[in-house]
């Protein structure tokens, strides 16, 4: 098992940030990141809801459930209960917003999980671009610089 981390410091208010990452705020996402689809068993972050992705690169759609959320600190953790075609197995994920000052925020990511067929460090790079996608695609949605 290995963890895994990216965090990114991104030139926007941290409510901002965290509606286009929290729960269901992630759908806006999709085209511009590794998915082009997502799917909610609930909208809402309930314990226990599940949300399918498409990935944009094709390929069998990966689907998470939700273990944990707060929405005052900005932090939900995640699970893969269906990783597709996904080069890990027994996931678990975090993403948390944190302010950082009044017009920034950073937007951190952090998971432990078995990779398949890649090395740590081969799962690191794989992990950070996808992670960076996100953080690429919020900035371009509120025309801000990471």
């Amino acid at each position: 098992m290995i963890e895994v981390h990216a965090g990114f410091r991104i030139n926007a208010s941290a409510s901002d940030v965290w509606a286009l990452v929290n729960w269901s705020g992630i759908e806006a996402l999709s085209g511009k990141v590794f998915f082009n689809a997502v799917t909610f068993s609930s909208r809402e972050p309930v314990l226990g809801a599940t949300r399918t992705m498409t990935p944009t690169a094709g390929g069998s759609p990966f689907t998470e459930v939700l273990l944990s959320y707060d929405e005052g600190a900005r932090r939900y953790r995640y699970g893969v209960l269906d990783g597709g075609d996904l080069p890990l197995g027994d996931y678990t994920g975090q993403l948390c917003v944190t302010p950082a000052g009044n017009r920034a925020s950073t937007l951190c990511f952090s998971s432990r999980l078995v990779p398949i067929g890649m090395t740590a460090a081969e799962f690191q790079t794989f992990y950070s671009a996808a992670e960076q996608s996100i953080a690429d695609a919020v900035t371009e949605i509120l025309g801000c610089a990471a």
